[in-house]
């Protein structure tokens, strides 16, 4: 019998960079991001106005450029516009840079912003669901994250 080497356990910050990468993979493929993109195009941030959820995705096109500054500034702008998604990126980013105490501080941040349609936030949105997880993702990932279900993930 070959004794077969116990996996790999990635370190926090390593753990916090492939959430990262799958969550903004989720925040871009999901089907409202070109219509976000869209609002924040109509009304720019320099005039008052901005999508937070097409900032939320356009950071997320940035992080995809590897451009991490530039997506980290639309984040904020998103995390401040009440997106609580976009403060849990800011939470995974600074993770991933082992920036654990300016993690903690986004993590905490966006668990006080109220959730969409709870107490003034925007309305309900479309149903949302966990996609199948078989690509090294934490649970705390999926959770943040949850695109709008394809119809081979909805339960039957």
């Amino acid at each position: 019998m070959r004794h077969v080497p116990a996996a790999h356990a990635p370190a926090p910050h390593e753990q916090a960079a492939r959430d990262l990468d799958l969550a903004v993979a989720l925040v871009v493929d999901a089907p409202p991001a070109a219509a976000s993109l869209a609002r924040l195009v109509a009304e720019p941030v320099d005039e008052g106005g901005g999508d937070p959820h097409g900032a939320l995705v356009f950071g997320a096109l940035l992080h995809l450029t590897r451009a991490e500054e530039a997506a980290g500034w639309w984040w904020r702008h998103a995390a401040e516009g009440g997106n609580r998604t976009a403060a849990f990126l800011l939470y995974l980013l600074h993770s991933a840079r082992g920036e654990f105490r300016d993690a903690e501080r986004w993590r905490a941040r966006g668990r006080r912003t109220p959730k969409p349609g709870a107490g003034g936030g925007p309305g309900p949105g479309p149903r949302r669901c966990r996609p199948p997880c078989g690509t090294g993702c934490s649970r705390s990932a999926t959770r943040a994250v949850r695109p709008p279900c394809p119809p081979r993930w909805r339960a039957s």
